[in-house]
């Protein structure tokens, strides 16, 4: 067995079931309309979005111009959906030197920025936030979000992509019912923005994107475009709150057991916080 010659933390990947997922992830965009630009972040692996790429995925989404940076070496249009740090201007012109590059703001002090300094064209995405307030401008504020899409469709550097939701507070519920509440609540969200901005922004697309959401729902009314980034891999925490089924999970930590204890029915392995990140089980008797 591999594990047999492993002496450390090591991450076990299963490239079939990767791409399996990959394709699954992808078909369900098809169907629906939509364009699927996985997020990144999960994997932040060339290989990895290799196989992506072959699967037939053209577009990438990341965190940071760091990972942009890092995934420009093979890919040609990304976005970066976490709002636009001014301090690293230089380096949001090189890429848009280098690729088709998407940017997301959430206020007019970005914008300046970006108009009195970009020599390249960006792709615009005001960032929205439906429920999750973690960073967005409120979806109801519309006014602050036509005057942030205005800002950039009057720059000759800047296009207006559209708008772009995350309902990332899905990973905090348990059941099908709460990710379907959370999902409709983006719908509806979206729905607004439609019916607030299609007149005068025709061509603006709509972004949503976070695994739960994607994986378990069947209806994505007015969205042009997900992004969710887990469903490369999946985990038991997805399983536990239905994204996903056990065989679809393609990563897995091996860890050498250095005790057992089976009086307390418990191992101790080498392996803890830094290799598990944030993992956890759910507690289904409560």
């Amino acid at each position: 067995m591999i594990t047999d010659s492993l002496s450390t933390p090591t991450l076990i990947i299963d490239p079939a079931r990767c791409r399996a997922n990959a394709r699954t992830m992808l078909a369900k965009a098809q169907k629906h309309g939509m364009r699927l630009r996985p997020h990144f972040k999960t994997h932040q692996s060339l290989e990895v979005g290799r196989w992506l790429r072959e699967e037939g995925v053209a577009h990438a989404t990341v965190s940071s111009i760091t990972m942009a940076r890092y995934f420009a070496l093979e890919w040609e249009d990304i976005t970066v959906a976490f709002p636009f740090n001014m301090h690293e201007m230089e380096q949001v012109k090189a890429l848009a030197n280098q690729i088709t590059l998407g940017l997301t703001v959430e206020n007019p002090e970005a914008l300046q920025v970006l108009a009195e300094q970009l020599e390249k064209p960006v792709r615009i995405w005001v960032k929205v936030d439906a429920g999750y307030h973690r960073t967005g401008v409120p979806v109801q504020d519309l006014e602050m979000i036509r005057s942030l899409l205005r800002t950039a469709q009057a720059h000759e550097h800047m296009t207006p992509a559209g708008v772009i939701i995350h309902g990332g507070h899905s990973y905090d519920v348990h059941t099908h019912e709460a990710i379907e509440a959370i999902h409709l609540a983006t719908l509806g969200g979206i729905a607004l923005l439609r019916q607030a901005l299609s007149v005068e922004f025709p061509g603006l697309e709509y972004s949503l994107g976070d695994t739960p959401a994607c994986s378990t729902q069947n209806h994505f009314a007015g969205a042009t475009e997900m992004r969710p980034g887990n469903f490369i891999f999946y985990d038991v925490m997805q399983h536990y709150i239905g994204s996903n089924a056990l065989d679809q999970i393609s990563v897995c930590m091996a860890c050498p057991v250095v005790a057992k204890h089976p009086e307390r029915n418990q191992v101790v392995v080498y392996g803890g916080g830094v290799h598990f990140s944030k993992d956890s089980t759910i507690d289904h008797t409560v």
